[in-house]
C-alpha cells in the first residue's frame, strides 16, 4: 500500500512537469546567432565578476528561483508538519504550486518586456515579502494553501523578470552571466529548506524561518530601490542596468 501511494504521488507530480515541457517545446524558438564581433573574449568574460551588478542579479535570483526551488522541495514536509496533510494531499498541492510557478515564469518575462524588469521586481519582492509574513502567522489551511500557490506564482514571475534584465546588462556575456546567476539561484534553493528546518528544530515551528524569508525579500526590495536611486542604468525608462562606463557603478 505504501509503494502504491508513492507510485501514485510520483505520477501526479509528473503530469504538471510534462505539461510545462509540452508548452515550452511548442512555444520556444531558436535564438538568433550573434555576429562574430559580439562574442566576448575569455579575458572580458572573466572580468564580469568584477561587476557589482552581476552580484546583485545573483542575490535577486537567489530570492526568486531559490525560493521557488526551495519551497517546491520543502512544501510536502511543511504541509504535513504545519497542517497535518497526508502525503498524497501534500503532493497534490506541491504539484499545483510548482505548476503555477513554472507557468508564471514566461508570464513574468512577458510582463517585464512590456512594463520593465525593474518595475516587475518591485511588485514581486513586495508581494513575496507579504506572503511570507502572512504564512508566518499560520493562517487556516484554505488560506495557507492559497497563499502558497500565490507565493510560488510570484516567485516564478520574478524568475522571468530577473532573466529579462540580465542580457540587457551583459549583452556580450550572456552565457557567463546567466550561468553564474542561475547557479546562485540554485544555491538559494538549497539554503531555504535548511533555514526552515533549522527554525523548526530550534523553535518547534516555522514562524521564525518564514519571518526571516520575509525580511530577506524586503531587503531585496530595499536594495533594488537604492540601486534605482543611485545608479542611472537601473532606473525605469532607461536601458535596465545598462553597462556602466569607466568609473561608474558597474564595478565592484
Amino acid at each position: 500500500m505504501k509503494c502504491l501511494k508513492s507510485s501514485t504521488l510520483s505520477e501526479i507530480s509528473c503530469h504538471p512537469l510534462a505539461l510545462v515541457l509540452l508548452i515550452f517545446v511548442s512555444l520556444s524558438r531558436e535564438a538568433e546567432k550573434a555576429p562574430a564581433s559580439a562574442i566576448s573574449l575569455p579575458q572580458s568574460s572573466g572580468s564580469i565578476f568584477k561587476s557589482a551588478d552581476l552580484w546583485w542579479f545573483a542575490f535577486f535570483y537567489s530570492i526568486t528561483f531559490g525560493g521557488f526551488v526551495g519551497l517546491s522541495t520543502f512544501l510536502p514536509l511543511f504541509m504535513h508538519n504545519q497542517y497535518g496533510l497526508s502525503a498524497i494531499s501534500a503532493g497534490l498541492l506541491t504539484a499545483f504550486a510548482s505548476l503555477a510557478g513554472s507557468l508564471a515564469r514566461p508570464l513574468g518575462g512577458f510582463l517585464a518586456d512590456r512594463l520593465g524588469g525593474i518595475f516587475m521586481l518591485n511588485i514581486v519582492f513586495s508581494l513575496v515579502a507579504i506572503s511570507y509574513a502572512l504564512l508566518a502567522c499560520v493562517p487556516p489551511l484554505g488560506l495557507g494553501a492559497a497563499l502558497i500557490l500565490f507565493l510560488l506564482a510570484m516567485l516564478g514571475t520574478g524568475n522571468g523578470a530577473v532573466f529579462q534584465l540580465v542580457p540587457l546588462r551583459f549583452p556580450q556575456q550572456i552565457g557567463m552571466a546567466t550561468g553564474f546567476v542561475g547557479a546562485c539561484g540554485g544555491l538559494g534553493g538549497f539554503l531555504l529548506p535548511s533555514l526552515l528546518g533549522e527554525a523548526r528544530q530550534l523553535s518547534g515551528g516555522y514562524t521564525t524561518g518564514l519571518v526571516s524569508l520575509a525580511l530577506l525579500a524586503l531587503g531585496a526590495l530595499v536594495s533594488l530601490r537604492v540601486l534605482v536611486g543611485l545608479r542611472p542604468g537601473w532606473r525605469p525608462g532607461q536601458r535596465a542596468a545598462a553597462p556602466a562606463g569607466p568609473g561608474q557603478g558597474g564595478g565592484s
